[in-house]
């Protein structure tokens, strides 16, 4: 919450964030893609498909990868666990 309200100081975001250096630009990103997609409905990386399953990635450089989860979602599957597919 307090990169996406832009609040970096104080608590929670003290605790959470421990002065990190990126993290001003981290919630600047935040703060411009919900900004961009309440005004336009696009929050500026592609739709989300299934097939896909790309993933905006917000960080230092924020990106959008095919499927990051997939090697977790395989690793429960193995054991016999109920995993969700893209």
């Amino acid at each position: 919450m307090p990169l996406t309200f832009g609040s970096l100081d104080g608590m929670p975001a003290g605790w959470l964030i421990r002065g990190a250096p990126e993290a001003e630009a981290l919630s600047l990103q935040f703060r411009t893609a919900w900004t961009r997609f309440a005004r336009t409905g696009e929050p500026g990386w592609p739709a989300y498909e299934p097939v896909a399953a790309t993933t905006h990635l917000f960080d230092v450089e924020p990106s959008d990868v095919g499927d990051p989860e997939a090697a977790s979602r395989a690793l429960w599957s193995e054991r016999g666990f109920p995993v969700f597919e893209p």
